[in-house]
């Protein structure tokens, strides 16, 4: 995985990545356990074109919290007691009833039929 995304010239060649070292911020999150065929199996085979990606939105959401409070700790508080409101009155909580419900495994595809891409299929 990437550590850092951009173009840099090395060697007169431009350089997209660097997949030297080990990924870090954002990038930790899409160095998980590799998808499965089982995690294919939402992608028809009349795809002419598909993707896939593990991505835990609980995790996400974890390090989003966590990069937001080196910047604005008062404001990561605020939307804590929010969220935490919120899950009261609703009685859900934001991790574990709605973004744990989306599952780690997100697909998309276009088929002639459907269109050039039909989103999402996840879980």
């Amino acid at each position: 995985m990437a550590q850092s995304l951009g173009s840099a010239q090395r060697n007169g060649r431009s350089q997209l990545a660097n997949f030297k070292s080990s990924p870090s911020g954002l990038f930790e999150l899409f160095a998980g356990k590799p998808l499965t065929a089982d995690d294919l199996k939402p992608i028809p085979s009349t795809a002419v074109v598909a993707g896939a990606l593990r991505l835990d939105p609980v995790q996400v959401y974890k390090k989003l919290i966590e990069l937001a409070e080196k910047v604005n700790p008062k404001g990561v508080q605020q939307f804590k007691q929010m969220s935490s409101g919120l899950g009261q009155a609703f009685g859900l909580r934001l991790e574990e009833d709605i973004l744990a419900a989306f599952g780690d495994v997100w697909t998309f595809h276009g088929t002639a039929a459907r269109g050039l891409i039909s989103f999402p299929a996840c879980c």
